[in-house]
């Protein structure tokens, strides 16, 4: 009788061995295939805003080229306001002058004026 539970004891050890061995490979294939639809779908998602990065790259790459000849422009402009200044200066320099010789004209105008009218008296 020793022996048969022996033999019993080592059949239910083997049959439990390998159910759990069962278990284990059962539960192994269906967590790596849930996992591998996990993967699957954080690929595609990964693909997705590595594509989105390159297409903001190439979007920044652009701003930049915009901003650089923004910049160039904005240089341009400033250089042309300066020569502006600088005519608008020269132009008020002329006025200036011309104002001091429109009165200078008037003196003489108002001066003839006064000559005629006195000759004109005489």
């Amino acid at each position: 009788m020793a022996e048969r539970f022996t033999a019993d004891l080592l059949f239910i050890i083997i049959v439990l061995l390998v159910a759990a061995v069962l278990g284990y490979l059962l539960g192994y294939y269906v967590a790596k295939n849930r996992y591998m639809k996990i993967i699957r779908a954080l690929e595609e998602e990964k693909a997705a805003l590595e594509a989105k990065v390159r297409k903001l790259e190439e979007e920044k790459a652009s701003l930049e080229a915009q901003v650089k000849k923004l910049d160039e422009e904005k240089l341009k402009l400033q250089s042309d306001v300066k020569m502006l200044e600088e005519e608008k200066e020269g132009l008020q320099s002329d006025i200036r002058k011309m104002d001091g010789e429109i009165a200078s004209l008037k003196l003489t105008i108002d001066k003839l004026g006064k000559e005629l009218k006195s000759q004109a008296k005489e």
